[in-house]
């Protein structure tokens, strides 16, 4: 039995990643329910602006500035770096310095609390 069938084909999955890094952040672009990712201009919890990607794409999946959730936007920062993409300065914009701290440390304190709370 031979390890890989005849009609196996792989999948590129860097050129995958690619593929979705341009889609994703291409703001120019028109059609329904696009562009995927939007400029956040509210600048909560940071001075710069940033941008906001939903969860989903469908109707009602766009947030309102300073509401976006960190989840998404954090795997396709962290997926476009991990393909070579230089994230710090792509089309001019740099999405790496987006303060991912400022956004997830009410996240990550919810396990600290709960320790807390138990041990009383």
């Amino acid at each position: 039995m031979p390890n890989q069938p005849v009609n196996y084909s792989m999948i590129d999955w860097n050129q995958r990643a690619r593929d979705f890094d341009s889609v994703v952040f291409d703001f120019a672009s028109t059609g329904t329910y696009k562009p995927l990712a939007l400029w956040d201009v509210a600048h909560l919890n940071m001075t710069t602006t940033t941008f906001k990607l939903p969860a989903y794409v469908g109707p009602a999946s766009v947030i309102p500035d300073g509401k976006q959730e960190a989840i998404a936007g954090m795997a396709a920062v962290l997926g476009g770096a991990l393909t070579g993409i230089n994230k710090s300065n792509q089309t001019g914009n740099g999405y790496s310095n987006v303060n991912w701290g400022m956004i997830l440390r009410p996240m990550l304190l919810l396990p600290a609390v709960a320790r807390s709370r138990m041990q009383q």
